[in-house]
């Protein structure tokens, strides 16, 4: 359930630039945003529109140029280099187009890694099981299917029980079906276990299944809307 009075991340008037040479870039302009709690959220936009950009400032892997981005009242601005370091360990989850796992290790293996450099013991097994996952906890990546090993990537994610989960293009490497399979692992993340979600992407049709749409061009907002009835994955037609 969203939580309206509860805001996750507010974005103050953000900016970042930047030098190409002689030439500035401004990948976001003067961005204005909230996220509140348990929402499932889109950015969508095309390619350059700056929701990479958006990502790595919310996900604490970049800071802005001019602006605020504050997680609940933290300015992560204000945070060292090392405090940064410990907010992407401990609040945020990552997952991305490219899956990225471990080729030596099994998906169990690859799921209590990550759990391990948190400095956490987390139930690994537990997570597969909730990606469902569970029966191949002991397959290497090589395999795995794409979406299974995107799956793995989501548990890896989760594993360190984050306060939200950052997707840049989470299906951009899938078929239509498989990306489904993955859309529906996320959705269920957010809507039974409570955790906020929110996917970059080009693809139009993700956004009828988000809470909220956020629609970026040339590094702004150009509008926000609001689902009143977000659709299951399996109606996503793309």
């Amino acid at each position: 359930m969203i939580d309206t009075n509860t805001r996750v991340y507010h974005l103050e008037n953000v900016s970042r630039l930047y030098e190409m040479g002689e030439v500035e870039v401004r990948a976001l302009d003067r961005v204005d945003l909230d996220v509140f709690k348990g929402e499932f959220t889109v950015v969508l936009g095309p390619s350059g529109s700056g929701k990479s950009t958006l990502l790595n400032l919310l996900g604490g892997l970049d800071r802005p140029t001019h602006g605020r981005v504050l997680f609940y009242d933290q300015d992560l601005n204000e945070l060292s280099d090392n405090e940064l370091a410990k907010f992407r360990r401990d609040k945020v989850g990552f997952v991305f187009q490219f899956f990225n796992l471990v080729p030596t290790l099994t998906a169990l293996e690859n799921v209590e890694l990550a759990a391990a450099i948190a400095g956490l013991k987390g139930d690994a097994k537990k997570y597969l099981d909730l990606v469902g996952l569970g029966p191949r906890a002991d397959s290497f990546p090589s395999r795995l299917s794409g979406g299974e090993q995107q799956r793995v990537a989501i548990a890896r994610a989760l594993v360190k029980e984050p306060e939200i989960i950052l997707c840049d293009e989470p299906t951009g490497a899938l078929d239509y079906e498989t990306g489904i399979v993955v859309l529906r692992v996320l959705a269920d993340i957010n809507r039974q276990v409570g955790h906020n979600v929110m996917v970059i992407t080009h693809n139009a049709a993700i956004a009828a299944m988000a809470d909220r749409v956020v629609f970026l061009r040339s590094g702004r907002i150009d509008r926000v809307e609001v689902n009143s009835s977000p659709v299951e994955p399996e109606e996503v037609k793309w």
